[in-house]
């Protein structure tokens, strides 16, 4: 609203509202939001980081070094037990090979004690025999037409000297031997030679049988 000759000017009567002191102090000394403080880009003030000396730093990686030192001991006190446990389990045998080792054990253990039908269920029924550079055909042919009556004419019949290495290749089992034995016929003839056999083995169920056996023989070498 204007009058005549000016602006019109209402001066303040002791109705109008007046701000609290407090409110105007607080006001002057904290900056409202979006107001910029003095002495920074926009005029806000950032704390300043201290900047790291040489000499910090150098203390700094001694402490690491030391502290990477003092954890080592125990680091390696760990590791010793875990390593030795890999060694032993290197030595130890499977228990898959175990099992191959108690197949063929068991067929030893048939033959010394002179009874073929002890070897029932070591072989498979496909399997194939050679001995001494001859195919015997199956397990079954083998031990009705050369082991089964060789063992009627034996008197004992022992092993010695005896070493297999077992070696695993997926579902199959790869085991070779070595062995010396002595054979007494009825007749008291004594025969000693050393052998060595190759088989190889599937797994059945639980437990393994033989799908081929490859066995030579010759006579020891003379003693000096």
């Amino acid at each position: 609203m204007k009058a005549r000759g000016g602006p019109l000017r209402i001066a303040p009567t002791q109705d109008a509202p007046l701000e609290p002191a407090f409110e105007i102090e607080h006001a002057r000394r904290e900056p409202g939001l979006g107001e910029a403080m003095p002495g920074s880009p926009g005029g806000r003030e950032s704390p300043q980081k201290p900047i790291p000396t040489r000499s910090s730093t150098q203390e700094e990686k001694m402490k690491m070094r030391k502290s990477a030192l003092a954890i080592l001991p125990g680091l390696f006190l760990f590791a010793t037990p875990a390593l030795a446990q890999d060694q032993h389990a290197q030595h130890r045998p499977s228990a898959a090979s175990a099992g191959v080792e108690a197949v063929l054990g068991r067929y030893k253990a048939a033959i010394e004690s002179l009874d073929g039908s002890k070897t029932q269920g070591l072989f498979s029924p496909d399997s194939e025999v050679v001995e001494n550079g001859k195919r015997e055909g199956s397990f079954a042919n083998y031990l009705a037409h050369h082991l089964g009556p060789e063992l009627t004419e034996f008197r004992s019949f022992k092993f010695a000297d005896y070493k297999v290495d077992v070696r695993m290749e997926g579902p199959l089992a790869l085991a070779v031997e070595s062995y010396s034995f002595r054979v007494e016929t009825k007749t008291g003839e004594a025969i000693e030679r050393q052998g060595v056999a190759t088989s190889v083995l599937k797994r059945v169920g639980e437990g393994w049988q033989i799908i081929s056996m490859h066995s030579s023989s010759r006579k020891p070498k003379p003693k000096s």
